[in-house]
Parts: structure tokens; sequence; C-alpha cells
């Protein structure tokens, strides 16, 4: 089961949060993690009106990634807040590709660019790695107008590997690039 044990460690700048698979009890606090994030973040695919806050789907959806041995979710909570969470996944239904998967990161605006999204990431390759692990590769794709998580995936370790022209296409009708990068491990 990919579950990852809570953990304690500490910001850059000295704030104690810990770092943990959710459970289906968290549901309802990773609903307003994702809201929350969802409206505040100009570099997320998923709009706010693109998200449905369902109890039952929340629960299930965490279920899900707890019983998939090719994914996880590492969510960072402070003082029982979520502020921050990654979530990965495999192709393990297709064997030829079950030893990589992609995944997606958020952190609250007023904990960005305190260190959260390198433990995040820290977290998950430590995962990654483990013995019992499929996972050869970790792969992501970030806008290419979102500098400080590029910057933050070059620092962790991750590569570019390509660009999708006008992979993004804004309400506005601009479109922006797409960058993929991957982590061999």
């Amino acid at each position: 089961m990919a579950y990852i044990k809570s953990c304690s460690t500490k910001t850059k700048d000295g704030v104690k949060i810990e770092l943990r698979s959710p459970s289906e009890a968290d549901a309802q606090a990773f609903i307003d993690f994702c809201t929350q994030i969802y409206s505040t973040s100009p570099y997320l695919i998923t709009k706010p009106d693109e998200f449905t806050p369902d109890l039952e789907k929340q629960k299930a959806w965490i279920q899900d990634l707890r019983s998939n041995t090719g994914a996880v979710c590492i969510t960072a909570i402070h003082n029982d807040k979520i502020v921050g969470n990654i979530d990965f996944r495999n192709n393990g239904n297709r064997s030829r590709l079950a030893h990589k998967g992609q995944f997606g990161m958020g952190v609250l605006s007023d904990w960005r660019g305190k260190g959260v999204g390198a433990l995040l990431v820290q977290k998950l390759t430590e995962w990654a790695r483990q013995q019992d692990n499929p996972i050869e590769k970790i792969e992501l794709g970030v806008l290419a107008k979102n500098e400080p998580a590029i910057a933050l995936y070059k620092k962790m370790g991750f590569t570019e590997e390509g660009r999708l022209r006008m992979g993004i296409k804004l309400e506005s009708g601009e479109y922006i690039d797409e960058i993929l990068m991957g982590y061999i491990l």
C-alpha cells in the first residue's frame, strides 16, 4: 500500500510541519485546501470552477491513491491545516510504462517560498527509491511562466526533457508552453 507515515520536519524559516499521506478523515480538509489552491494559483491546470467539492468523491480519491502501489499522496500539514500537497501516480496498468509516473503539486500562497515544495518533492523521491517500489523515473509538466517551480525542480535534480509549444491555453486566449521535466532515480 502506498502510504507515508507521519513525520515531523521544519520549513526554511523553522516552522514545524507534518508530512504524511492523507486518510479518508482528511477529505474535508483536502477539499478546503483544493478550493483555496485552485482559486489562488495561476499555474495549476485545474480552474476553480472545474473542481467539485464532493466529500464522497474526495474520500474515494484518497482511498484509490492509498490502495495503489504505484501511487502516493503526501500532504504538508500545519496546525491541522493542509498547506501543501503532492500526488503521484504511475502508469501501472501498462507494464512498459509502470516504471514511471507523473506528479502534481500545490502549496498555499502564504506557504510558498518557505521550502514546503522542496520537502514534498524530497519525500516523494524517498518513497520512490524504496526497494519494493517499481518507480525508476518521476515526470512532471510545468507552465513555462512558473519560474519559481522550474527553479525548485532543477534544484531537486529534475532536468528539462521537452517542451510542448502552446501546451496550455488560458481563458484570455494566451498560450503558454508546457515544459516536461524528469528525474531518473
